[in-house]
């Protein structure tokens, strides 16, 4: 249904793309912008073929700054075909104008090229250069992780690139997309996990952990908090690797030992007594030291006198208060 929505706006917002502007609530709007909006609405509906007949109007001789978009357009939709020999033909036509970063090969819409052997090649030195950096670097793990990172990019960069364009009910329907893309991300990180265990800089580099540790930030933001539990260790990683600031490890950590119905380390977690007006931790291991473990990862003493120290007892069902 979402993306017959998307098809039925798609091929709505105009016919006529001759015009050089298009007035929408008071916005001037290019025809390129429609040109570029119908294009990928049409590929994200599954539509290949007109979208690509779309894009390859788009290619007349683009600037440099502009080449990675327009002929990412028509590598797309040639892969979605099953064309995978056109696809690669125009990206050896791309990397005559300009040689795009390696997070470009791995963006979702390249899927079908991702495991043929010309694609790899493409991006094999960038690989390599990393594992001197990181010798015990995972290639499988880092290229899924990289692969994770961008399978949401075109839902974003829709919403960003076409705002003034974007109905609401156009816009509902790319918001669920670009949630269901972090929820099968998710997938692929599990299978990833048991397969390797947990991301490390030893085994996914700097930028692995990094990516792993959005991923989860992401999953927080679209109402799944629960499963957020099962990543402590990401966090760990990300922390240890300095991605995660002191404050937001000691409140993850805090987080997932409450919602676990433990107690907390940092003493970061605490509720408010609407019967006594007053703020009340959540039960604290070994309350006298928690200081002293604060100390230990760079977090100043807890302001007593701000929120009080009261320690919480658990009730005889498991519940804080």
């Amino acid at each position: 249904m979402k993306i017959s929505l998307l098809l039925l706006f798609s091929v709505s917002l105009t016919n006529n793309l001759s015009a050089q502007v298009y007035c929408k609530n008071d916005l001037v709007v290019t025809a390129e912008e429609i040109r570029n909006y119908k294009t990928d609405s049409l590929f994200i509906a599954g539509d290949y073929q007109n979208s690509l007949a779309l894009a390859l109007e788009n290619i007349k001789d683009p600037h440099d700054e502009e080449a990675e978009d327009v002929f990412a357009r028509i590598i797309r939709s040639y892969a979605g075909l099953g064309k995978t020999d056109s696809a690669l033909i125009w990206t050896d036509s791309l990397l005559t104008k300009v040689h795009p970063g390696i997070d470009f090969y791995f963006f979702g819409e390249f899927n079908p090229l991702f495991h043929t052997k010309k694609f790899n090649e493409y991006y094999k030195s960038v690989i390599d250069s990393i594992k001197e950096k990181y010798p015990a670097l995972n290639e499988e793990y880092y290229t899924q992780l990289l692969q994770i990172k961008n399978s949401g990019w075109m839902y974003l960069k829709m919403k960003a690139d076409y705002k003034k364009l974007l109905s609401v009910s156009f816009k509902a329907a790319v918001d669920d997309l670009y949630k269901q893309s972090i929820i099968n991300s998710f997938s692929i990180l599990d299978k990833m996990i048991a397969k390797y265990a947990y991301p490390t800089t030893k085994n996914v580099g700097l930028e692995g952990v990094e990516i792993s540790f959005l991923l989860v930030e992401q999953l927080t933001a679209i109402n799944k908090e629960q499963e957020e539990s099962r990543y402590s260790a990401i966090y760990d990683a990300a922390f240890k690797a300095g991605i995660v600031s002191n404050l937001n490890y000691a409140e993850n950590a805090d987080h997932h030992n409450i919602i676990s119905n433990c107690s907390q380390e940092y003493g970061t977690q605490y509720w408010y007594d609407t019967t006594e007006r007053k703020y009340n931790f959540y039960p604290i291991s070994d309350v006298n030291n928690v200081d002293e473990r604060r100390k230990l990862i760079g977090l100043e003493p807890i302001e007593a006198k701000r929120i009080g120290l009261d320690k919480v007892e658990m009730k005889d069902d498991g519940t804080h208060y």
